[in-house]
């Protein structure tokens, strides 16, 4: 819920934003650690499974409604290409982490319309 608090604010604006800013940290927290337990309920099923499925087939397997189709492709997202950067001992590029920040964005912004 904190989450959707979160989202009303970055749409329609924030009268208080230094008052209100514990709150977002935690909100955005709280979808961190989610999202991180959501990835590693994803590698457990490897990623020969998940690199391979389809997003609903996905959601599907997790018991997760549609509105969460953003988070979970992004999580999807972080597990495929993942793999591949760790093999080369690379960190995520900017360009990568601004990928899965406007994946979050777009989460948000869809929660937010289904309201």
């Amino acid at each position: 819920m904190e989450l959707l608090k979160l989202a009303q604010k970055w749409i329609c604006g924030d009268v208080a934003p230094v008052a209100k800013r514990s709150a977002d940290v935690q909100a955005l927290q709280g979808f961190a650690d989610w999202f991180f337990d959501l990835v590693n309920k994803l590698k457990n099923y490897g990623s020969e499974l998940v690199c391979g499925a389809r997003l609903q087939e996905l959601l599907d397997l997790l018991g997760l409604p549609d509105q969460l189709d953003g988070a979970v492709k992004m999580a999807q997202d972080f597990i495929c290409g993942s793999s591949l950067l760790e093999k080369r001992s690379e960190v995520l590029s900017p360009e990568r982490q601004l990928q899965l920040v406007g994946g979050f964005m777009d989460t948000v912004r869809e929660m937010y319309l289904r309201l």
